[in-house]
C-alpha cells in the first residue's frame, strides 16, 4: 500500500496560481489532513434486484473503492455481507474473500421471514475506526408467499414538508442570497410544489418553481427589520405557509457558479455592518476532499463583494468541499459541489446478437477504446419490473454518498446518461444537502485512531495441551489454498498463524512428530482472530421503504382489484447426496470397471490423463488446468478445480495420495465448472468410492484408509463457500409476478479483457428486456449503465 504522506499535499493559490501553503500546527488545515492521514475506502453491493420472495436468493456482487487513489482497493480481503431485520438487528453475517476490490456471493433466505423492509449491510473491519459510517446499506423488500400476498396500495400521504436551506448555510440581510429548497412527503421523497415569497407587508418579492425530486433554487435579498413568509402549493393543490429563515445581521454569503466546463466561479457577499464591525478581518476559503487541501486567502478590502475564478484542472475529481473560515479558525460557511474533471469513466452498449427458440445471445462493447480489463455485474429483468429500486448505482455510492449527510432519493439519476440538465440538478441537490458528512467538531477533536486493522485473511492463536512437553512444532495439513507446514511453537505451547484463507466448510487437521518420526495426534485449542461479532445498523441509516401500490405497478386495473402473485418454481441446490447429472455432469461419468482400474491403477493417473496437470511432492498433490485461463483482472493462470468425495468438498488433496482406482466406483469431470461461481474456473471433479466412507476417515498421507493421527478442528468462521448459482424457474413468463417481480439472468462476473464480451440467457419471450450492469477497471475506471432491448431488437 503506497504511503498516505507520499500522496498528501496542500497547496495555496489565489484564482488558478497555486503555491505552498505554509501548515500552522493549529490550523484547520493541519487538523483536516490529520483527520485524513487513515485511508477511506467504500464498498458497493450491485444486488441483482431489491424485492424478494422468501424462495430466493439474494445474489451480489460486490466492488470495493479506494477513495484516496480512486482504485480498486487492495486494503482488505476480508468483507462481511449480512442480513438485517427493519429495526436494524442482525439476522444473519458472514465472510466474503475480495480479491482485487472484487467479490460476489449471495444470501439465503429463511422461508419463515415476515413480510416486510430488510436491510443488506456490507462493511470491514477497517471501517470500524471511523465516526462517519461506510458501510454499505440497502433496503430491500421481503415478500413471504405464506403471508397470503396481495400487492395493494397503500394508505394516502398526507404528510408535506418545505425546507429553505440558503447557499452556505446562513441567510445574511442587505446581501444578495442563493436559497434552496425542497418539498417532500412523509417518506422523503420529492413532492412537486410552486409558491411566491412576501414579505410582512404582504408584497410579494419573489417565486420559485420546484424541478426534479421537488427541488429548486431562487435569488434573495431580505430587507434589514423584515420578514418572510413562503405559500406554497403542492402538487395535490393544497395550500401552506413557511416562514423562511431569520436572516443574519452579518456575516458573507457565497455564491458558486458550476456551469462553465472548465472554471468555476465563486463569488463571496456581505454587507456594510459586517464591514464597518471587521474592517481588517481576513478570511480563507479552503477547497478540500478526502484530506487534500487547497487554500484561497481572502480579504474583502472594504468591497462588499469578492469574485474567484479557479481552473477546474487543478480541483479534484468528484465531490469538492468549500468551506469559509475566519480570522479565528472558526469554519462560517460550507458548499459541497461536484467536478467532473477526471472523473475516470466509460460506457458499455448491449447489442443483440441473435435468438434461438432457447436462448438469447448478447455482446457488451465498452465505449471507450483502449479500456483497462474491466469486471462486470449483469441483472437481467423484465423491462416492467418493479423490483429493482436501488438507492445508489456505483457512480454515486463512491462518489456522492461518502460526502452528504441526507437521504438522497434516487441518487443515482444524477450519473446515468449525464447532460447539463442533470449537472444543473446535481448542484441544486448540493445546495440543499448543506454542509459536508464531515464535521469540523470531530476534524479539530476526534481524530480516528487505528485500532481496527485491515484484514486480509484469518489469524489463528494456537495452543498444544497434550503432549506438553517435548516437541517443538505441530505439523498442519493442506487445506484449500494453503500447502501443509510445520509451525513453530513458542516456549508456552503455543503458535500464531496470520493471512490464512479459510472456507467456512473447511476442517484444519493438525498433527505432531514423536521421537521416531511419527505422525501422532495433539490436543490443542483455537482462536479464530477475525472481526465476526453481531452489529447493527444505524438508525439514521434505516429508511422506508413504502409497500408496492397499484399506482406504481402501472398495470391498468383498479385499486379494488389486488393482483396476487402467481406460484412460483424455484430449482433449488441440495448440499447433500446430489446427484452429479443435477449438476450437468451425466455426459462427463465413467464407471470404473476392472480393465479402468488395471489401466490406472491410481486415481491421479486417470485424473491426469483427462486434461490435468498433477504434481506430487512429498505427500502434497497440485492438480491444475492444462489451459491457461484468465480470471479477473489478472493474468492467466491454472486453476485447480474442486474436488469432491462422495459429495463432500475435500481441500487437501494429500487425501488422494496412492489412492488405489479400484476403490473408486464412478468418477465425474466437468472442466466448465458451470453453477460453482469464481472458483470453478478450474472444472470440477467427483470421485463416488464402492463403500462410502467419510473424509475425516482419511489422512494427509493417503493411503486410502482410516488414520487417526491428527486433531481436526472446524473453522469457527471461515469466508462463506461459493454456492451454485441458479435462475428461477417460473410455471409461466406472462404472469403478473413474473413480469413486475420475476427474474431472468444474474450474471456477476463477467472480464471484458479488450473491447467486447459476449453472453447468453434464457429466452423467456419477454417483450422487452433491460440490463442493469456496473463494473470497474483496474485502472479504477466506474461503468455504470441501464439498456432495456426489446423484442424487434433482440
Amino acid at each position: 500500500m503506497k504511503s498516505i504522506t507520499s500522496h498528501f499535499f496542500i497547496a495555496l493559490f489565489i484564482v488558478s496560481s497555486f503555491n505552498v501553503f505554509s501548515q500552522d500546527t493549529q490550523s484547520s488545515e493541519a487538523h483536516y489532513s490529520s483527520y485524513f492521514q487513515l485511508p477511506r475506502e467504500s464498498i458497493f453491493l450491485h444486488l441483482n434486484k431489491t424485492t424478494f420472495t422468501t424462495d430466493d436468493k439474494i445474489w451480489f456482487k460486490g466492488y470495493v473503492y479506494d477513495r484516496w487513489n480512486d482504485l480498486p482497493s487492495n486494503g482488505t480481503t476480508n468483507i462481511y455481507v449480512g442480513l438485517y431485520d427493519s429495526e436494524g438487528k442482525q439476522i444473519d453475517k458472514k465472510l466474503y474473500y475480495t480479491e482485487k476490490g472484487i467479490t460476489e456471493g449471495s444470501i439465503a433466505l429463511n422461508p419463515e421471514l415476515t413480510q416486510g423492509t430488510y436491510y443488506v449491510k456490507a462493511s470491514t473491519n477497517w471501517m470500524r475506526n471511523f465516526k462517519e459510517s461506510d458501510a454499505f446499506v440497502q433496503a430491500v423488500t421481503i415478500l413471504n408467499p405464506k403471508n397470503s400476498i396481495d400487492i395493494t396500495k397503500p394508505e394516502d400521504n398526507e404528510d408535506f414538508d418545505f425546507q429553505f436551506l440558503p447557499e452556505g448555510g446562513h441567510l445574511i440581510v442587505e446581501t444578495t442570497n442563493v436559497i434552496g429548497f425542497k418539498s417532500t412527503d412523509s417518506h422523503g421523497n420529492g413532492v412537486k410544489a410552486t409558491g411566491s415569497i412576501v414579505d410582512d407587508a404582504g408584497n410579494a418579492v419573489v417565486t420559485f418553481k420546484s424541478g426534479s425530486f421537488g427541488m429548486g433554487k431562487f435569488l434573495f435579498l431580505p430587507e434589514r427589520g423584515k420578514t418572510y413568509t413562503a405559500n406554497i402549493r403542492s402538487e395535490d393543490d393544497s395550500e401552506h405557509q413557511k416562514k423562511l429563515p431569520v436572516a443574519k445581521r452579518e456575516g458573507v454569503s457565497i455564491m458558486v457558479n458550476n456551469t462553465h466546463k472548465d472554471r468555476l466561479l465563486i463569488t463571496l457577499n456581505t454587507n456594510a455592518q459586517t464591514l464597518a464591525n471587521n474592517v481588517m478581518e481576513d478570511y480563507k476559503l479552503l477547497i478540500h476532499k478526502n484530506g487534500k487541501i487547497k487554500s484561497i486567502p481572502i480579504a474583502f478590502a472594504g468591497l462588499a463583494k469578492k469574485e474567484i475564478s479557479v481552473s477546474k484542472d487543478g480541483l479534484f475529481p468528484g465531490i469538492n468541499i468549500i468551506t469559509l473560515f475566519n480570522a479565528q479558525e472558526q469554519p462560517v460557511l460550507e458548499r459541497l459541489f461536484y467536478n467532473d474533471k477526471g472523473i475516470k469513466t466509460n460506457t458499455i452498449n448491449v447489442v443483440s446478437k441473435g435468438a434461438t427458440k432457447d436462448s438469447l445471445q448478447f455482446e457488451v462493447r465498452l465505449g471507450r477504446p483502449n479500456a483497462k480489463p474491466t469486471n462486470i455485474s449483469i441483472s437481467v429483468l423484465p423491462e416492467t419490473t418493479l423490483a429493482n429500486n436501488p438507492d445508489h448505482n456505483m457512480y454515486s455510492y463512491f462518489y456522492l454518498r461518502p460526502y452528504v449527510n441526507g437521504k438522497i432519493e434516487d441518487a443515482g439519476y444524477y450519473f446515468l446518461n449525464s447532460d447539463r440538465r442533470k449537472k444543473y440538478e446535481l448542484d441544486i441537490l448540493l445546495i440543499t444537502q448543506g454542509w459536508s458528512r464531515y464535521r469540523w467538531d470531530n476534524i479539530f477533536g476526534n481524530k480516528p485512531k487505528m485500532t481496527n486493522k485491515f484484514e486480509t485473511g484469518i489469524a489463528i492463536n494456537g495452543r498444544v495441551n497434550k503432549p506438553a512437553t517435548k516437541i517443538d512444532s505441530v505439523y498442519m495439513y493442506a487445506t484449500k489454498y494453503h500447502p501443509s507446514q510445520f509451525i513453530a511453537l513458542d516456549g508456552d505451547n503455543s503458535f500464531k498463524m496470520a493471512n490464512l484463507f479459510i472456507d467456512e466448510d473447511e476442517v484444519l487437521r493438525f498433527s505432531y512428530l514423536n521421537k521416531e518420526n511419527q505422525f501422532l495426534r495433539p490436543s490443542l485449542s483455537l482462536n479464530f482472530d477475525v472481526f465476526n461479532s453481531e452489529d447493527h445498523i444505524d438508525k439514521d441509516l434505516l429508511v422506508h421503504r413504502p409497500a408496492l401500490s397499484f399506482d406504481n405497478m402501472n398495470i391498468g386495473k383498479s385499486a379494488n382489484d389486488p393482483v396476487k402473485l402467481d406460484e412460483v418454481l424455484l430449482e433449488t441446490t441440495k448440499t447433500i447426496e446430489a446427484p452429479e447429472e443435477s449438476l450437468g455432469f451425466k455426459n462427463n461419468t465413467t464407471e470404473i470397471s476392472t480393465d479402468v482400474a488395471s489401466l490406472y491403477p491410481n486415481i491421479l493417473d486417470y485424473i491426469e490423463t483427462n486434461g490435468y496437470n498433477v504434481t506430487q511432492n512429498f505427500g502434497r498433490i497440485e492438480i491444475q488446468t492444462r489451459n491457461a485461463l484468465s480470471i479477473g483482472f489478472g493474468g492467466p493462470t491454472h486453476p485447480s478445480p474442486i474436488v469432491y468425495l462422495n459429495d463432500v468438498v475435500i481441500n487437501d488433496l494429500s487425501i488422494l495420495y496412492n489412492f488405489q482406482t479400484d476403490a473408486v466406483k464412478k468418477i465425474t469431470i466437468d472442466k466448465s465448472g458451470i453453477g460453482q461461481g469464481v472458483r470453478g474456473a478450474g472444472g470440477t471433479i467427483k470421485i463416488y468410492t464402492k463403500d462410502k466412507v467419510l473424509v475425516s476417515d482419511y489422512s494427509g498421507s493417503g493411503g486410502g484408509g482410516p488414520n487417526k493421527s491428527f486433531e481436526a478442528k472446524p473453522v469457527a468462521i471461515g469466508f462463506a463457500s461459493a454456492k451454485e448459482q441458479y435462475t428461477p424457474k417460473y410455471l409461466a413468463y406472462d404472469t403478473s409476478f413474473f413480469k413486475y417481480l420475476g427474474d431472468i439472468d444474474w450474471i456477476p462476473n463477467m472480464t471484458i479483457d479488450t473491447t467486447s464480451a459476449t453472453f447468453t440467457i434464457k429466452n423467456t419471450n419477454t417483450e422487452a428486456i433491460t440490463f442493469y450492469i456496473e463494473g470497474m477497471s483496474a485502472d479504477g475506471t466506474l461503468c455504470t449503465t441501464v439498456k432495456t432491448i426489446t423484442a424487434s431488437q433482440q
